[in-house]
């Protein structure tokens, strides 16, 4: 529970093989990180078998058609695919460790002679024998990597993240007396932690250990090491590796219990304390899937209450004012309704009125509901999500696009004109400010130039802009989720750390909630292959990017934007 510094800590860092961040500093192009996003409710048990089962077969999923030919696998965190068979040759996009994909029957030699070139399904090539790409899958890295796989239908495609209180980290199970020289008495250091715990308040606390204990995996049983996923090799029987920082988030794969206390295994093969860590408990908000031409269900405009909840009106019974429905029903904050198309002006000033009347409010007022009564919502209490009245430029008539409204923090993905879902999202803390010179996202139109299961995020401390001014701490987060990248390091992505969806809470970056990030993931271009966990545009037969359009939200459709809600200390403002 102590916070730690230093130089063990930034030796952490120089461990890390590829790394990106959220902004216009990171060259994304030239380096898929470590890849991987946070995790939902614990689902069963990608760990348990494989995990602990040194035997566990490697062939297909459990259900599904055996794969059509040969497969491969690799024992790195990230193994590049080439466009062509040659290491001259565009990246195509990656391979995570433990995946397995389908590989041609043939290879052919590199000139080096130290790998075979072979081709992959659906397109690209590795060199079997570099950079981790190995068909022998009982390679002991290949084995406890693939243990654990993302889930790529699931919110968080790893079980849980965590924010380092300031842990130590670990290659392998540390011994008691390891423990107690870093961390004290064991039965002290647990009472700490719950303490902290206790202090959140019970609908916010997070959960004492956010995945389900197991035994023990099978490589770092009677002292084993976890396998080097990253390449820089440690001292041969290595314990302690560095101190994680405090504020520091690492993905989790796995949880297991030793000698009475419990260990996290993280996505890049550490093990290290979980009593030293705050769970991340995941946002239960997301979008509206609209209905489409002919169906039942929602449709635009719709209202958002963002800043605070919004009061449901009604005229009074003489019909000369507008009065609550009362004070317990109330549009809450993130809460959407459908609204008509024309605003309503009443006693001089203007309201959105309820096109559908929400059923709880319907219950309530019984027979009442049917006879004609007309609801309102204040205009400046909500921001409104229209459809679009035209396509951009550059869209063809059926092609699916991206808007996104930073004075409204809204999306909206659409296929040609036609409204698809809509949702909240957390642009730059820069508002609508010069993007070059604050955290505010940039405006125009671009396309996705590579998407990502999962990527690290991380950037080095940065000095005060301003004499006297505070510095822009580092941050590293493991495994943000479903990132997809359109201009330099600026990108659409999960964000598991808050859910202040509805106001600007990034470095630059589109913050959307972990259903909404999984949601737009499935649905833009291109598709990241079977297998991969990485993809690259245009490369290797991968389609073009899909169409994004970023505005400032000030134009005639828009209503005056709200100011957002001041940030919360420079301390605890999250990374991206």
């Amino acid at each position: 529970m102590r916070a730690r510094s230093g130089s063990k800590a930034l030796a952490f860092v120089a461990l890390l093989a590829m790394v990106a961040g959220c902004g216009r500093a990171a060259d994304v192009a030239a380096a898929p990180a470590s890849a991987a996003p946070p995790a939902p409710p614990p689902r069963a048990s990608a760990v348990a078998t494989s995990a602990l089962d040194p035997r566990a077969e490697l062939g297909a999923e459990q259900g599904a058609p055996p794969p059509r030919g040969p497969l491969l696998s690799t024992s790195r965190l990230t193994s590049w695919v080439y466009e062509k068979a040659s290491f001259d040759a565009l990246h195509a996009g990656y391979l995570r460790a433990g995946t397995r994909v389908v590989r041609a029957a043939e290879k052919g030699k590199d000139a080096s002679g130290r790998c075979a070139w072979v081709a992959i399904e659906p397109a690209g090539y590795v060199c079997d024998g570099a950079e981790g790409v190995t068909s022998n899958l009982d390679d002991p890295g290949v084995r406890a990597a693939s243990a654990w796989r993302p889930d790529t239908s699931a919110p968080l495609p790893y079980p849980a993240y965590g924010t380092s209180l300031g842990a130590p980290v670990y290659a392998r199970i540390p011994t008691a007396a390891e423990l107690r020289s870093r961390e004290g008495d064991a039965a002290k250091h647990e009472a700490a932690y719950q303490d902290f715990l206790a202090r959140f308040d019970p609908a916010k606390r997070p959960p004492a250990l956010g995945v389900p204990l197991s035994e023990v995996p099978f490589f770092l049983r009677d002292g084993g090491a976890a396998p080097n996923l990253l390449g820089p090799a440690l001292p041969k029987g290595a314990g302690f590796v560095a101190w994680s920082w405090p504020g520091m988030r690492l993905a989790f794969q796995a949880a297991f219990e030793h000698e009475g206390r419990a260990f996290y295994y993280t996505t890049e093969g550490w093990v290290v304390p979980a009593n030293d860590f705050r769970v991340a408990r995941v946002a239960e908000f997301h979008g509206v899937e609209l209905a489409r031409a002919g169906e039942r269900g929602e449709r635009l405009p719709i209202i958002y209450a963002t800043r605070e909840a919004a009061r449901v009106l009604t005229l009074s019974d003489d019909g000369k004012a507008l009065v609550p429905v009362g004070d317990d029903f109330v549009l809450p904050p993130q809460g959407h309704l459908e609204v008509v198309a024309e605003d309503a002006r009443l006693f001089g000033a203007l309201y959105h009125e309820l096109r559908v009347v929400p059923d709880g409010l319907a219950r309530r007022l019984g027979d009442a509901a049917s006879k004609g009564q007309r609801f309102f919502v204040r205009r400046d209490e909500v921001v409104r999500v229209d459809a679009a009245s035209k396509r951009p430029a550059d869209a063809a008539a059926d092609e699916a696009w991206i808007e996104v409204n930073i004075a409204k923090q809204t999306m909206v993905f659409y296929r040609g004109l036609e409204p698809i879902y809509a949702t909240l999202v957390s642009t730059g803390i820069g508002y609508v400010d010069d993007p070059t010179t604050s955290h505010a996202t940039p405006r125009g139109t671009y396309r996705v130039f590579s998407k990502h299961v999962s990527i690290k995020m991380s950037a080095d401390e940065k000095p005060p802009k301003d004499e006297g001014g505070q510095p822009e701490r580092a941050y590293r987060i493991d495994d943000v989720p479903w990132v997809q990248y359109f201009e330099g390091g600026y990108a659409f992505h999960t964000a598991f750390w808050h859910d202040d969806f509805g106001q600007p809470r990034s470095h630059g970056c589109v913050n959307l909630s972990p259903r909404d990030a999984l949601w737009l993931f499935e649905h833009t271009e291109p598709q990241v292959p079977s297998g991969w966990h990485g993809v690259y545009a245009g490369r290797a037969g991968a389609g073009r990017g899909t169409l994004i359009v970023i505005r400032a939200g000030y134009d005639a459709a828009s209503v005056a934007p709200t100011q957002p809600k001041p940030p919360p200390p420079a301390e605890a403002v999250p990374a991206d």
